[in-house]
C-alpha cells in the first residue's frame, strides 16, 4: 500500500489494483483553500497545509512501519467552527465488493454487506471506530487508536452520479469545540488477506493505546432480571442464594437489576421490596458465598424522583431550554414498573450532578457491592451543539468519558464493571465487559434472538481484546418460555462457543436438572475468542471454530438460524488447517474415529450441531462434561 500526495492536495491511496482518491471535508464539505503548501517525502506520503479563509488544516501522511500509513490531522484558528471534520471525505468506492460495519454500540448494527446491501439499507450506513472495504483478495482497514474525546465515523452513501460508486468519508465529530489548536486522533491505514485479521489488527492497536482491561478470566455469574423482573425483592434473594449454595453452582457474582428503588434516579434508595437496604441485599449475598452485583443507570432521572424534584438544575436541556426526554409513559404500562410518566437525562457537566454521580458508586461500594452493570450510557452521547450543558466547552465523548473515570474511581480497579446500552469504543481501558446485543428474550424473533445471532459474530474481534463481551444472558428455563429446547440449546451454545462472560437469569433451582446441567456444560474455564470464517461469506450457517494447532485438538460449531432446514458441506482444511480430521458429535453423539476431508452438516431450524474434531488420530472419551475440556485437556473443577 502506498500513499502520494499531488500539487492540488489530493492523497491518491494506491493497493495493487486500488485506487482512492481523496480530499478532506470541513462540516460535511469538500474544503476550499485558498491555498496549499505540499511537501512530499521520497517514499510516499507527505505533508499538506490548506490555507482557508479562517484558520487552517494540516494533514500529514507517513509510514507506520508495518506495511500500512498513519494519517494525522491539526486543525489550527477554527475554535468553534468544525461541527465534522473528516480527513478522507467522498472517496469514490466503485471497486469495492463490500463493506464492514460496526456499530456505535450495544446492538449495532455491525457486520458485513454487500454493495446491494448497502445500496437497500432503510438506516444510513455508519461504522464506528474502525471500518473495511472489501476489493478482491483482501480489506482496506480504516481505524483510529483513540477514543476519548472524539466521535470517530466512517459513512458510505451512494453517489448521484452515475460513473461513480458509493462514496465513503471517514471523520470525528468536534462539535464546535473551542480550541484553537486541535489535533485529532490518528487514523491507520492498513490491507489485510482477510476480514477478521483486519478487524483483529485494528482491535489490539486501539486495545494498547487505551490499556483495555482484560486481565479477568471470563466471568460466570447470574442476573435478577430475567428471573422475575422488575419484581425481584429481598423475598426472592433469600429464597434463591440458599437454593443456589445448596446446588452448588460456582457463581461468582449475583446482581440485582433495576427496579430496586422507587424512582429512576434515586439509587440509593431502595423501594418497599428491599426492607433490609441494599447494604442489606449484599450481606444476604456474601453469607452465601456469592459477591454482591448491582444495576445503576447513572443518566437516568424519572419525573417521579427526588433529584428531579430537588435538582432540575442537574438535567440536559437542549439549545431551547426544553428538557431532553428519552421516553415517555403516559399509558398505563410504565418501565421497569416505576411509576416515572417521563425520564430525563443527568448533566455530569454540573459539578453537583458529578459528585452525586461519585456518591453513589461509592456508597454501593461501602455497602458492598463488587460488580457493577451500567445501563443507558447512549444518553449521555448528545451531540454539544445541539444542548444546553452546564459547563459547556468539551465534546460528547469527553464529557461520558469524564463521568466513566469517575465511576472507575469510585468503584476501585478490582471491581467488574459491565457496561450496557453503551457506545462501545469510550468504555476502553474502563470496563471489564460489555454488552453487545439487545436483551434476547424468551421469544425467537427479529428483534432479540435475530439481534443476538448478527451481533455476535460481528463483534467477536473485541471479545478478550477490548474486554469480555457479554451477548446477553442464557434463557434455560422450560416453563413461562416460548424457545423451543432446541432453540435454547443452540443459542446456550452459541454463547458458550463465542468464549464471552457467560451469565443465567432463571431460578436456578426451579429449572429441570437437564437445564442446570446445561448451564454448567457451558461454564468457562480460560479466555477463549473462535475464529469465524465466513463472517464476509454468505453461508447458511453461522460457524464458529476453534483449534490448539499444537495438540491438533477443535472444536466446531454449527448454527442453523434460518427457518428451514439446511445441509452444508464443509472443507476441514479450511476451517482447522488441516487436510484430515476425526470428529465427534456432541448433539447426538455421532462419530468418525477414521480421518475424513470433509465433513456434511444437516441441520433443522433453529438448530445446532457441536463437533470436536482431532487431526492427531486421537479417540474421543465417551462424554464430556465441560464444552471446553476437549479442547483444554482438563476437567474443570466442580
Amino acid at each position: 500500500m502506498n500513499i502520494t500526495i499531488s500539487s492540488n492536495g489530493t492523497m491518491q491511496l494506491t493497493h495493487e489494483n486500488i485506487t482512492w482518491s481523496a480530499y478532506p471535508g470541513l462540516n460535511e464539505k469538500h474544503l476550499h483553500p485558498l491555498s496549499l503548501e505540499v511537501q512530499s517525502a521520497a517514499d510516499g506520503g507527505g505533508q499538506v497545509v490548506y490555507q482557508l479563509e479562517q484558520g487552517k488544516v494540516t494533514l500529514k501522511a507517513e509510514p507506520d512501519g508495518q506495511g500500512g500509513w498513519k494519517l494525522n490531522t491539526t486543525l489550527e484558528g477554527l475554535s468553534g467552527k468544525c461541527h465534522w471534520f473528516h480527513p478522507l471525505f467522498d472517496i469514490d468506492m466503485l471497486e469495492t465488493t463490500g463493506a464492514y460495519r460496526l456499530g456505535f454500540g450495544f446492538g449495532g448494527p455491525s457486520g458485513y454487506l454487500n454493495p446491494q446491501q448497502i445500496k437497500e439499507l432503510k438506516e444510513p450506513f455508519h461504522s464506528f471506530g474502525m471500518f473495511g472495504a472489501q476489493y478482491g483478495n483482501g480489506y482496506v482497514m480504516i481505524s483510529s487508536d483513540r477514543h476519548d474525546a472524539y466521535l470517530n465515523r466512517y459513512d458510505i452513501v451512494a453517489s448521484n452520479r452515475e460513473d461513480a460508486g458509493l462514496l465513503l468519508s471517514a471523520g470525528f465529530r468536534v462539535e464546535h469545540k473551542q480550541e484553537d489548536r486541535i489535533e485529532l486522533p490518528t487514523l491507520y491505514l492498513t490491507f489485510s488477506s482477510t476480514l477478521e485479521a483486519g478487524l483483529e489488527e485494528a482491535t489490539a492497536r486501539i486495545a494498547e493505546t487505551m490499556g483495555a482491561r482484560t486481565h479477568r478470566e471470563p466471568a460466570y455469574h447470574w442476573c435478577s432480571w430475567y428471573a422475575e423482573y422488575h419484581n425481584f425483592s429481598q423475598t426472592h434473594l433469600e429464597e434463591f442464594m440458599p437454593a443456589f449454595k445448596e446446588l452448588e453452582i460456582p457463581l461468582e457474582f449475583i446482581q440485582i437489576d433495576a427496579g430496586y428503588c422507587e424512582s429512576s434516579g434515586d439509587w440509593l434508595e431502595p423501594n418497599a421490596e428491599w426492607p433490609l437496604g441494599l447494604e442489606g441485599a449484599f450481606r444476604t449475598i456474601k453469607e452465601n458465598g456469592f459477591k454482591p452485583a448491582i444495576w445503576v443507570g447513572p443518566y437516568m432521572v424519572g419525573n417521579r424522583s427526588r433529584i428531579f424534584k430537588e435538582h432540575p438544575d442537574w438535567l440536559l436541556r437542549f439549545n431551547d431550554g426544553k428538557l431532553l426526554t428519552p421516553w415517555r409513559y403516559y399509558d398505563e404500562w410504565k418501565m421497569m414498573g416505576k411509576p416515572d410518566e417521563e425520564y430525563y437525562v443527568l448533566d455530569t457537566s454540573h459539578p453537583e450532578a458529578m459528585d452525586y454521580v461519585r456518591t453513589v458508586f461509592r456508597t454501593m461500594k461501602a455497602w458492598g457491592a463488587e460488580m457493577y452493570k451500567t445501563d443507558f450510557i447512549f444518553w449521555g452521547v448528545e451531540d454539544s451543539t445541539k444542548v444546553k450543558r452546564h459547563t459547556p466547552g468539551k465534546t460528547s465523548i469527553e464529557y461520558v468519558t469524564d463521568m466513566l473515570h469517575i465511576i472507575r474511581e469510585e468503584i476501585g480497579e478490582e471491581s467488574y464493571w459491565l457496561a450496557c446500552i453503551a457506545p462501545f469504543m469510550p468504555f476502553v481501558g474502563l470496563a471489564d465487559g460489555m454488552r453487545t446485543a439487545y436483551d434476547v428474550g424468551a421469544t425467537w424473533n427479529p428483534v432479540g434472538t435475530g439481534n443476538l445471532i448478527r451481533e455476535v459474530p460481528a463483534s467477536n474481534h473485541m471479545n478478550h481484546v477490548l474486554w469480555q463481551n457479554d451477548p446477553d444472558v442464557m434463557m434455560l428455563r422450560e416453563y413461562y418460555m416460548n424457545l423451543k429446547p432446541n432453540e435454547i440449546e443452540a443459542l446456550a451454545l452459541f454463547q458458550a462457543v463465542s468464549g464471552g462472560a457467560i451469565v443465567g437469569s432463571d431460578a436456578l433451582h426451579r429449572i429441570a436438572q437437564e437445564r442446570r446441567d446445561l448451564f454448567a456444560f457451558v461454564r468457562p474455564m480460560s479466555k477463549r475468542t473462535p475464529s469465524t470464517p465466513y463472517l464476509d461469506r454468505p453461508r447458511k450457517h453461522i460457524v464458529f471454530t476453534h483449534e490448539d494447532q499444537v495438540t491438533g485438538r477443535g472444536m466446531l460449531y454449527f448454527f442453523n438460524a434460518g427457518d428451514e432446514a439446511v445441509t452444508e458441506l464443509y472443507d476441514l482444511k479450511e476451517l482447522l488447517g488441516s487436510d484430515k480430521a476425526s470428529w465427534w458429535c456432541w448433539n447426538n453423539n455421532e462419530r468418525s474415529e477414521e480421518s475424513v476431508k470433509e465433513l456434511a452438516v444437516p441441520l433443522p431450524p433453529h438448530s445446532c450441531r457441536l463437533y470436536y474434531t482431532s487431526t492427531a488420530g486421537e479417540m474421543f472419551p465417551d462424554k464430556v462434561t465441560n464444552i471446553w475440556e476437549w479442547i483444554e485437556h482438563k476437567e474443570i473443577n466442580s
